[in-house]
C-alpha cells in the first residue's frame, strides 16, 4: 500500500500504526516421561539392597508383583537406564535446535516489523502481544533501526501478553500519563510543532468481568489529561454483527462496547482497506474487526483529513492498522451528464456493472460518498 509522504500530509501531520504481535510456540514434540525415582546401584551397593529398596517401589507404581523375577527387572532397568543415557545427548542436541530456531525466528518477525516501520513512516507504533518482559532497550532499537527510538511498556503478565509504545524522538517528546493492568498512556508534546496529544494503547481481555474492568480503567485514564487524544488496541469483541464474519445478532459484549465509545465521546473512524483486522487460519472462516483506533472530538477538529486503514498482515493473526492525520488536499473532479446517455443501448446496465466494482466497507453513508468521490 502506498504511504502519503509528511510533505504531501502537510507541516501539521501524524502518523500512528498499531501492530498486534504473538508470539508462536516452538516448543512442539512429545513430553518427556517422569521418572518413577528409582536409584540404581552404585559400585559399593549390593545387587540385593538396590533391589530391597526400589523393586517395592516399582511394584506399588505398576500394581505387578515381581517376587521370583527380581534379576530380570534389574537387568531390564538397567538396560533401559543404559538407553536412556545415550538419548540425552540427542535430545540435548534437539533443544539446542529448537533454540536456535526460535531466535532466529524472532529476529526475522523484528525484521519484518523494522522494514514495515521504515515503508510506512509512522511517527509513533503501538505494539500488543509483546512477550516482552525485564529490559528492552535493546530490542527497541533492533525493532525501529536506529537510535531515535524511545518507548515506554506495559509488561506481560498472565494472559496479559504487554504493550509497546515507541516513537520517533527525534519529532516527539513522551511522558507516561499512566499504566494500568490493561492499558499505558503517554503524553506526546511536539518538538517542532506546537501540538500535544494523548495516546492510549490497550488490550482488553477476552473475559466479560476483566474487560469490564477494562473499560472502567480506561474511563479513570480518560480523566487525567484534556485536549486530541488518540485510543487504539485490541477490544477482544466487535461493535456490530457486520463486524464479525458470519454473525447476525447484537450480544451484551458489542452493546457494552458501544456504551464506553459514546460515554467517553470517542469518535469510531471507518475502516479502509479492508472489513477484518483478525483471522483465524488459512481460509479465514473466523474473522472479525477486533482491532480499532478511536480519537476524541478534539482530536478530529485539529486535522482536515483523518484515515484509518488495515495494512497487509506480516507476522500475526491479526492486521496492522495505520492512522494517517494531516492537511493534505484533494483534487477536485467534476461530473457531467448528458441526457442522451440514458437512451443508449446497454448504458445502465455498464453503470450497474461499474457501480458494483467499486468496493467500500462502513456505514452506508460513507460507502455512498466513497462511491462517488
Amino acid at each position: 500500500m502506498a504511504v502519503t509522504d509528511r510533505e504531501e500530509l502537510g507541516e501539521k501531520s501524524i502518523t500512528v500504526m498499531f501492530q498486534p504481535l504473538e508470539e508462536e510456540n516452538l516448543d512442539g514434540g512429545t513430553e518427556e516421561a517422569i521418572p518413577l525415582g528409582i536409584q540404581f546401584p552404585e559400585e559399593d551397593m549390593s545387587s540385593s539392597d538396590w533391589m530391597q529398596q526400589n523393586i517395592t517401589k516399582l511394584s506399588s507404581e505398576f500394581g505387578v508383583n515381581f517376587k521370583g523375577c527380581e534379576e530380570k527387572a534389574k537387568e531390564l532397568l538397567m538396560k533401559i537406564d543404559s538407553n536412556k543415557q545415550g538419548n540425552r545427548g540427542e535430545q540435548s542436541k534437539q533443544t539446542t535446535g529448537k533454540r536456535k530456531g526460535l531466535l532466529e525466528l524472532k529476529r526475522r518477525k523484528r525484521s519484518i516489523i523494522r522494514n514495515m516501520i521504515r515503508t510506512w513512516k509512522a511517527d509513533v507504533v503501538c505494539f500488543q502481544e509483546t512477550k516482552m518482559e525485564g529490559e528492552i532497550a535493546n530490542k527497541v532499537k533492533e525493532i525501529w533501526g536506529s537510535r531515535w527510538a524511545d518507548y515506554v511498556q506495559l509488561e506481560a503478565s498472565g494472559t496479559r501478553g504487554g504493550i509497546v509504545i515507541m516513537w520517533d524522538k527525534r519529532r516527539w517528546d513522551g511522558e507516561v500519563s499512566s499504566v494500568g493492568a490493561f492499558s499505558v498512556s503517554v503524553c506526546f508534546s511536539g518538538k517542532n510543532l506546537d501540538f500535544k496529544w494523548h495516546l492510549t494503547g490497550v488490550y482488553a481481555p477476552n473475559d466479560r468481568a476483566e474487560r469490564e474492568e477494562t473499560w472502567w480503567e480506561l474511563g479513570a485514564a480518560r480523566g487525567l489529561f484534556t485536549g486530541p487524544g488518540v485510543l487504539c488496541g485490541d477490544f477482544n469483541t466487535v461493535r456490530y454483527p457486520s463486524e464479525k464474519y458470519n454473525c447476525n445478532r447484537i450480544n451484551r459484549a458489542m452493546t457494552e462496547l458501544s456504551e464506553f465509545i459514546e460515554d467517553m465521546e470517542l469518535m469510531d473512524l471507518d475502516l479502509a482497506g479492508g472489513e477484518f483486522t483478525w483471522r483465524r487460519g488459512d481460509r479465514h472462516f473466523t474473522a472479525a474487526r477486533l482491532d480499532r483506533f478511536l480519537i476524541s472530538e478534539e482530536w478530529d477538529s485539529n486535522f482536515r483529513n483523518i484515515k484509518q486503514s488495515v495494512l497487509q498482515r506480516m507476522v500475526s493473526d491479526h492486521s496492522p492498522l495505520m492512522l494517517q492525520c494531516g492537511e493534505w488536499g484533494t483534487t477536485k473532479s467534476y461530473f457531467k451528464f448528458e441526457n442522451w446517455w440514458l437512451t443508449t443501448d446497454g448504458f445502465n446496465d455498464r453503470v450497474k456493472t461499474w457501480w458494483e466494482s467499486f468496493r467500500f466497507h462502513g456505514k452506508p453513508d460513507f460507502v455512498l460518498v466513497a462511491k462517488l468521490s
